[in-house]
């Protein structure tokens, strides 16, 4: 019998960059998938997604990522940050080889020297609507992010 896990797996990486775009500094998190987050996914296989009639259940597009102070330990129905401070847009979205049979993400965004300077400790991915949808969270040891440097997120999904 052959069989296989479906379990996706993430990680944020957070670069501090000198104002030429030099590694100053990284750390490298998990993060934790939200309750939504796996709805989003499973929504992928609804039979009608595209259909004109239901437009309504169009499956929003993972476009940002929000930062935040909080450290709060995760919960999975957890709807946003804990203090969201910031967010940028995800700029670049390219796929990674793996060497195996999983397929990996690579989504990048970058705080520029006067976005979101304050004591970060959080960030997720988000959908890009009214109502935003947390796709995941993560907690991270803080940065005090400052006009001193840019800090770039390059947060890789595993399927």
């Amino acid at each position: 019998m052959i069989s296989s896990t479906h379990d996706i797996q993430g990680k944020l990486t957070l670069q501090r960059l000198d104002p030429n775009g030099n590694v100053l500094g990284e750390q490298v998190t998990h993060n934790s998938i939200t309750t939504q987050g796996r709805k989003l996914v499973s929504d992928l296989f609804k039979f009608n997604i595209l259909t004109e009639e239901n437009q309504e259940d169009k499956i929003k597009r993972i476009s940002q990522i929000h930062v935040g102070r909080s450290k709060a330990a995760f919960k999975p129905d957890q709807t946003g940050l804990q203090d969201e401070v910031g967010k940028t847009p995800i700029q670049s979205v390219e796929y990674v080889a793996t060497g195996n049979e999983r397929i990996q993400l690579r989504l990048v965004g970058e705080l520029g020297m006067d976005d979101a300077n304050d004591k970060l400790q959080e960030a997720g991915l988000f959908t890009e609507d009214e109502t935003p949808i947390m796709y995941n969270r993560v907690i991270f040891d803080t940065i005090t992010k400052s006009p001193e440097f840019k800090l770039k997120l390059i947060w890789e999904l595993t399927f």
